[in-house]
Formats: C-alpha cells, sequence, structure tokens
C-alpha cells in the first residue's frame, strides 16, 4: 500500500519510499528481537508465544485501521 500510494501521488519519490520500505523492515525485524530478549530476561521461555501475539494483534489492527482509511486509494 504505501508504495502503491507513492507510485501514484509522489512518482518522483518512488526510489525514496522503496528503500524506506527496507529500513523499516530491518527496524521492525531489529524491534521484535530486542523485545524477545527482554520478555527472555524478565519471564519464562513459555512466555514468549504471548508476546509474539501481542505483536500479530497489534499489527493485525494497524493493517485493519490503516486499510479502511485508504480505501480510496486503491482506485486510482
Amino acid at each position: 500500500m504505501f508504495l502503491d500510494i507513492a507510485e501514484k501521488q509522489y512518482p518522483q519519490s518512488l526510489d525514496l519510499a522503496s528503500s524506506l520500505n527496507s529500513i523499516f523492515a530491518n527496524i521492525g525485524i531489529s524491534l521484535g528481537s530486542f523485545t524477545a530478549s527482554q520478555a527472555v530476561t524478565f519471564t519464562a521461555m513459555s512466555n514468549l508465544g504471548y508476546v509474539g501475539a501481542l505483536y500479530g494483534l497489534l499489527a493485525t489492527v494497524l493493517v485493519v485501521i490503516l486499510s479502511r482509511r485508504y480505501t480510496g486509494m486503491r482506485n486510482y
């Protein structure tokens, strides 16, 4: 969705949007790794699934919110 919006509204910035996409993917990976290491430090290893479920729930909520907000962008 991010690249579609950049392509349709700001075609001159498609290269920047593409590089930001991979940068934020790497930030998400490092944030998830840090959270998992902190969760293991403070709780038992068996509770690590709950932390992952919390991230999954947060991602689902964000996808639904962004999908509803940018529904009109699909028709460009």
